[in-house]
């Protein structure tokens, strides 16, 4: 579990060991406690493994629409490994999630709403009517017969 020579001899957060892990690098240091991980490269080594792994299965097919992460816990100093998994599958839509684990327990998890794109030309409609000018309005006057589920709180 050596770790791979840093391309150009540059810094990185991250450093990718032969084995296909990750060692973090003092540069990921969080700004409260420096022995803990700062998220925000954590996130970015999440993300770009997810994007490689994504194009991997279909180079340039879909579009990346949504993602949503959740944090599980604290991560250290010490070697991380990602995994990915296809959760729904589809033509149109799919659901991708990536996660990040140290000590063989997940501590990031990452999910990605991918969309299929097509020409829309031939349907693209043009411009909305404006709406009116505010003087032109009505206002608006509520029933007073509403019915209600709301409840009254003192």
């Amino acid at each position: 579990m050596s770790p791979l020579p840093s391309p150009a001899g540059r810094a990185a957060y991250f450093v990718r060991t032969d084995d296909g892990g990750f060692l973090p690098q003092r540069a990921c240091a969080g700004a409260w406690n420096p022995e803990e991980l700062h998220i925000s490269p954590v996130n970015g080594l999440l993300l770009h493994e997810l994007k490689r792994w994504i194009e991997s299965r279909n180079p340039g097919g879909k579009l990346v629409t949504r993602i949503s992460y959740d944090y599980l816990g604290v991560l250290d100093f010490t070697r991380c490994e990602v995994a990915f998994e296809l959760l729904r599958p589809g033509r149109a839509v799919e659901l991708v999630e990536g996660v990040l684990s140290q000590h063989g327990r997940p501590v990031l998890r990452a999910r990605v709403w991918l969309l299929a794109t097509q020409d829309t030309f031939a349907v693209a409609g043009g411009a909305r009517e404006p709406l009116p000018p505010l003087e032109d309005g009505r206002a608006f006057v509520r029933p007073t017969a509403v019915r209600s589920n709301a409840v009254k709180c003192q």
